[in-house]
């Protein structure tokens, strides 16, 4: 055990002693830099030899020692704030508790009252509010016989199976127009189901390196092809130059389906028009 304690001593003290000593120059030169005392002192000694370019040399040297002693009491008392700004004192930290607890009451209150115009105004319509007694189902049966009585159907209800009506006819003559044409005109197309996904994901590949010069990885393209299969709205994300805008429109040719680019503003995040933007610099 002696041995280890020499040891210990030796190799471990001077550790310790180092470490301290760090903290005791350090100390040593703040104390350095604040010593005016000390510094008017050897300006005294020595000002016998000084001429007219040594002190204004002096007079520099001080005014870059006061402003390094400056500039580190500020850094010091950031240091301190950003300490103890995390610090959230009891009487203040019961306050916000308080505040808490009076929202949480405020927003139950709200709850409660907007139920209470929401079933006001379900009974405005015809339903049932809470507390009341269910209707009997003899009474609605007989009212629904009643009302089947005077109802009439109409003959150009337009739907699948019925023929087409004539558009002028009807308050809604576009998409009347467009239920004539499906009804019609319209030959649904004939797909090719001779290939798999994975084929397809790689003649996709195949045409947008060889016709279009655009090269994606193949695991990329099957994850957009399966986006658009899970969704009608995909959101690229990505630096610029790597390729979000070319995809889609590779993927419009390659399946003969042209891809429209609209521009819309950088940073969109405000309630501004979604399509299109106005150009500062080009006045469009």
């Amino acid at each position: 055990m002696d041995g280890f304690f020499v040891y210990f001593y030796e190799d471990i003290g001077q550790v310790f002693r180092k470490f301290i000593d760090v903290f005791a120059s350090l100390f040593e030169f703040l104390w350095s830099l604040i010593n005016f005392p000390g510094r008017m002192d050897i300006i005294d000694r020595n000002h016998e030899n000084f001429n007219t370019l040594d002190w204004i040399l002096l007079l520099l040297a001080n005014l870059l020692l006061i402003a390094a002693v400056v500039v580190l009491c500020i850094l010091f008392a950031k240091l301190l704030r950003k300490i103890f700004r995390q610090y959230i004192p009891a009487k203040k930290y019961d306050e916000l508790a308080k505040q808490v607890r009076s929202l949480q009451r405020d927003l139950i209150r709200a709850n409660y009252e907007k139920d209470k115009l929401l079933a006001m105004r379900v009974a405005e319509l015809g339903g049932q509010m809470p507390g009341e007694e269910p209707i009997d189902d003899k009474d609605s049966d007989q009212e629904n016989q009643d009302g089947q009585e005077d109802f009439i159907p109409l003959t150009n209800r337009n739907s699948i199976t019925s023929p087409c009506v004539n558009p002028e006819d009807s308050r809604f003559f576009r998409l009347t127009a467009v239920d004539n044409f499906y009804k019609s005109e319209y030959v649904p197309p004939i797909y090719n189901e001779t290939f798999t996904l994975e084929d397809f994901c790689v003649r996709f590949r195949d045409y947008s390196a060889s016709q279009l010069g655009l090269y994606y990885d193949l695991d990329m393209i099957r994850y957009f092809i399966a986006s658009l299969g899970t969704a009608r709205i995909i959101i690229l994300q990505g630096i610029s130059g790597t390729g979000k805008t070319s995809l889609p429109y590779a993927f419009g040719q390659f399946v003969n389906n042209p891809t429209t680019v609209v521009s819309v503003q950088p940073a969109w995040r405000e309630r501004t028009e979604l399509y299109g933007y106005f150009n500062e610099f080009s006045m469009k």
